[in-house]
């Protein structure tokens, strides 16, 4: 056991040294000190195999270093301990998915026989798994539920922006981006949502400002990154584009061709949307870029 005291010198509490490590854990994850919480939380489960909340925070933690696979592994003893955890459930779902398996992870969502507390999170989960496999209108639909009662849900909106998106909804995309940008402003993928619509609008200098908005607000936000070069580059500010590639986007200068890092210096040129993708075409057009052969971002 651990004793605390208080500072007047008085024992106020004792407690398994098994949930001192993982009340310790739980705390240092909430902070965002991921990488400090999972030796605390490894010590608790070692210690106490049956505490189930260190093993979903366990796998919580792993998740966050993307790590999925050994986070699975933490959800998995956990419901091996408590069948019904909706948490373990979620986070076993979530880890799947990062894993790239999302119908696994819809069949395991499935699996959970209670809604996890603030069951919007198990909502915006199910929503997000329906949209990863093309089931657009089903994910709307539960993002719509979501908002309905809770109007204030930035997630809900910025995940709903991008499934209009996908079923040709662009300006309310835009306007569900935009909602999600107000609620909060520090949400990354919101301001990035906004920049893939927009640039499917081919308004190129306010998707790649949305861009950098993005990659600012989330360190290594490599897609941000990236589309933030290719709009800059397509609303032909070269020297934007080029900068973001070979600073910020971290491609190598020797996988970009002489003659297209000079795309600058070449009368009337546009740039073709593959070569950013592939590093391998040399492609130049003079003709007016196709935006319908750009890969999606979302």
């Amino acid at each position: 056991h651990t004793r605390y005291i208080s500072v007047t010198g008085v024992q106020t509490c004792a407690l398994p040294i098994s949930e001192f490590w993982m009340n310790r854990g739980v705390a240092l994850l909430q902070l965002g000190r991921v990488d400090m919480a999972i030796p605390d939380l490894e010590r608790a489960v070692a210690l106490s195999p049956y505490l189930v909340a260190a093993h979903v925070s366990l796998g919580q933690s792993l998740c966050k270093l993307n790590q999925p696979a050994k986070g699975l592994k933490c959800f998995e003893r956990a419901l091996q301990v408590a069948p019904n955890h909706p948490d373990a459930h979620n986070g076993r779902a979530n880890a799947l998915r990062m894993m790239g398996d999302s119908s696994a992870a819809l069949a395991a969502l499935d699996q959970s026989p209670v809604a996890a507390p603030g069951a919007n999170a198990q909502s915006l989960l199910r929503a997000t798994l329906l949209a990863d496999l093309q089931r657009y209108q089903e994910a709307i639909a539960i993002l719509d539920e979501i908002l309905a009662v809770d109007p204030v849900n930035a997630a809900a909106h910025c995940n709903r922006a991008a499934s209009l998106r996908a079923i040709g909804r662009i300006h309310e995309s835009i306007e569900s981006a935009e909602s999600a940008i107000d609620l909060s402003p520090s949400l990354a993928e919101a301001h990035f949502q906004r920049g893939v619509s927009l640039q499917a609008l081919r308004r190129f200098k306010a998707a790649a400002e949305s861009f950098d908005t993005a990659a600012a607000l989330k360190p290594n936000f490599i897609e941000a990154e990236k589309d933030s070069a290719l709009a800059w580059l397509l609303a032909e500010n070269f020297s934007e584009g080029w900068h973001r590639y070979e600073n910020r986007a971290r491609w190598e200068k020797s996988l970009l061709p002489e003659q297209i890092r000079q795309l600058g210096t070449v009368p009337n040129a546009t740039w073709t949307p593959d070569l950013p993708r592939d590093r391998k075409s040399t492609r130049l057009n003079s003709s007016h870029t196709d935006i319908s052969r750009m890969p999606s971002s979302a």
